[in-house]
């Protein structure tokens, strides 16, 4: 009952404000002057595809680490952004999860970045208090780093930027339809995954 009563106070606290939307918008801003700092790293190659430790300097604070799967081939490609799912004690609680669909993908012609999110990264610990807002400040960090993510790619040569899809599961779903729904106004045409719709 006492956690019920904090939660509606605060609610009723955050109407009080009120805070506009362009407001709450900027906070999923980035400073595009910040230099990206990639690292890429070739791990392997599959047939028809090549595999690539790939990480950069996150808009908020410390690297994101990730893989970015592209095709062998030479072209320009759609790219797909995979956001895995937050399952506690799940060996597939990373980057990892999407993997083999994602190398499925860039053989068929896709370019595809898998990320980790905020909460899974070395130093992250799992917050005891589900009120105290871990969850929110992860999710709107993730968002700013798939932003960046998205600035990233479409730097490349080989990614069409009229082609964009991001892929989700669970908590990085959610982080999708930000993205989707929200601020971001570059054309990510399609969006899958629990909670996510297509625009």
């Amino acid at each position: 009952m006492k956690r019920a009563l904090a939660f509606l106070s605060a609610l009723a606290l955050a109407f009080a404000q009120q805070t506009t939307f362009e407001e709450l918008a900027k906070r999923f801003e980035n400073n595009h002057s910040d230099p990206p700092q990639e690292k890429v790293t070739a791990t392997q190659d599959r047939p028809g595809v090549r595999i690539f430790d790939y990480s950069f300097a996150s808009p908020v604070e410390g690297r994101v680490p990730g893989v970015l799967v592209t095709p062998s081939r030479r072209s320009r490609f759609p790219l797909i952004l995979y956001g895995h799912w937050m399952m506690k004690g799940s060996p597939m609680r990373n980057r990892n999860e999407f993997l083999e669909e994602a190398i499925v993908m860039a053989r068929a012609g896709a370019i595809c970045l898998l990320l980790d999110t905020p909460l899974v990264r070395p130093g992250a610990t799992d917050d005891p208090n589900p009120m105290h807002g871990q969850g929110p400040n992860a999710a709107l960090q993730m968002a700013r780093e798939w932003r960046r993510a998205i600035d990233l790619m479409l730097a490349r040569q080989d990614v069409d930027p009229r082609r964009i899809a991001y892929v989700g599961h669970s908590f990085s779903a959610g982080v999708g339809a930000k993205l989707v729904r929200g601020r971001e106004t570059r054309p990510v045409i399609r969006a899958y995954g629990e909670y996510v719709l297509a625009p």
